[in-house]
């Protein structure tokens, strides 16, 4: 009873900061595919599957192609090197991607690239898939028409057949604004029983990510925040960056001190907990005093905790 009272006092506080939203933000966050690309991150070498498709892949406007079955490194590259010395470009222009996407790193990450990348393809981020083409392991001959199960020149049943699929528009849009981590943070978040704090867009769906309050005249932007049990409100900044230095991490600490700190005084200096979460796809610089950080309420997760992510939250709110 008394949870649930503070709980209303403070989205009544929170409500009186006139918090605002990015409408087209908003429209993605509740979007299936949008969603299904963010959730990517919870993967293994889900994070690395995005970047190559960012970079790489021009945000998802060239075609992303994968594979019916997982073979091993050595064995493709020796695929890659019976087309090559035939100088057959048209196959050559879709094994090459291919190989790039599964096998340009170690040998141990492939198969979870693969597994994540089939879990791409079957998800509700993709827009088309269609067949390209089928190579026969034992002789090396290719068809770009599916006929079967067996290869038409040596009869043996040992194919790879790879398909090329695209993004929904829907998906490439979440990738542009960098704005996947947010919603995966946002699903996380509910994962772990956090109750994440969200105001009723035009859709009549609460809006949870990119929340703006006016907080002394300025605007202070809220990736993603949740109510805790304990009582206490959780604040977690997304960073889509490589590296975060010191003076980025006290710029978020400063904005986010003028928001705990108005909050404490309309509630009259009612004490409650504001653990605070800086989540990154990249890495903190080495001169950042975590530590220190960790007295201050503050938990910096870098890439290697995107996958275990629920998991820290849980931590996080068990310390409380």
């Amino acid at each position: 009873m008394i949870f649930m009272k503070i709980k209303d006092e403070i989205l009544e506080v929170l409500s009186g900061l006139r918090p605002t939203y990015d409408k087209t933000k908003a429209f993605l966050e509740h979007e299936e595919p949008a969603k299904a690309i963010s959730l990517i991150l919870g993967e293994p070498n889900g994070i690395e599957m995005i970047e190559y498709i960012c970079k790489e892949l021009k945000m998802g406007k060239l075609p992303i192609y994968s594979i019916d079955k997982f073979i091993g490194k050595s064995e493709f590259q020796h695929i890659i090197e019976t087309f090559y010395s035939e100088n057959n470009n048209n196959v050559l222009d879709i094994i090459l991607p291919l190989y790039h996407q599964i096998w340009v790193n170690d040998e141990n990450d492939a198969k979870a690239i693969f597994d994540t990348l089939k879990k791409v393809e079957s998800s509700s981020a993709v827009r088309s898939n269609e067949f390209v083409l089928c190579i026969c392991l034992e002789c090396h001959t290719y068809s770009t028409t599916d006929e079967g199960d067996t290869c038409n020149s040596c009869g043996v049943d040992n194919l790879v057949k790879i398909y090329e699929f695209y993004l929904s528009d829907t998906a490439k849009s979440v990738l542009r604004n960098r704005q996947f981590l947010e919603i995966y943070a946002k699903h996380c978040l509910k994962k772990s029983g956090i109750e994440v704090i969200g105001w009723k867009g035009d859709d009549k769906h609460l809006v949870c990510t990119s929340i703006n309050y006016q907080v002394e005249g300025e605007l202070v932007d809220v990736d993603v925040h949740g109510i805790t049990d304990p009582i206490g409100i959780l604040l977690c900044e997304c960073k889509t960056s490589k590296k975060i230095k010191m003076t980025d991490l006290r710029k978020v600490e400063d904005v986010y001190n003028r928001l705990t700190n108005k909050i404490i005084d309309l509630m009259g200096g009612r004490k409650i907990n504001f653990p605070k979460v800086f989540v990154i796809t990249g890495e903190f610089d080495g001169n950042i005093p975590i530590g220190a950080y960790k007295r201050k309420e503050w938990d910096l997760l870098d890439r290697t905790k995107i996958t275990d992510l629920v998991a820290e939250f849980e931590r996080i709110k068990s310390e409380i």
